[in-house]
């Protein structure tokens, strides 16, 4: 008699995370195994590990990517996918930029010294 092998399952799925520009975003799942070869995708490139923009993590039945350092390019679909399990999720990367009185006056904006939020459009 073979015992089969009991499938990965996805226990907790992956949920849209916002940063703004110089953050860090992170994406947490659970698996219903630990020490799995999981493969984690940041719009349409597989991630690896790298200091200086990636971190990969797993402790337990818990799988998290970190996305260092956020840009507006950034800003893409997270998946993370076992064998046929997938799960997915939105990376949205805000900026804030401060108006000058110089760009006020030359466009004649009035503005109230307020951070205005920039958004990258998902692609």
């Amino acid at each position: 008699m073979m015992l089969s092998e009991r499938t990965v399952e996805l226990l907790k799925p992956l949920s849209s995370t916002e940063a703004l520009v110089g953050e860090t975003a992170a994406f947490s799942c659970q698996l219903s195994k630990p020490n799995q070869d999981v493969v984690w995708k940041l719009g349409d490139k597989v991630v690896k590990a790298s200091d200086d923009k990636f971190e990969l993590e797993s402790h337990d039945l818990d799988y998290t990517l970190k996305v260092k350092n956020c840009t507006l390019d950034d800003a893409a679909e997270v998946s993370l996918s076992i064998g046929d399990q997938k799960t997915e999720a939105q990376l949205v990367v805000a900026g804030s930029i401060i108006l000058t009185d110089a760009f006020a006056d030359c466009c004649g904006l009035v503005y109230t010294r307020s951070p205005v939020q920039l958004m990258n459009d998902l692609r």
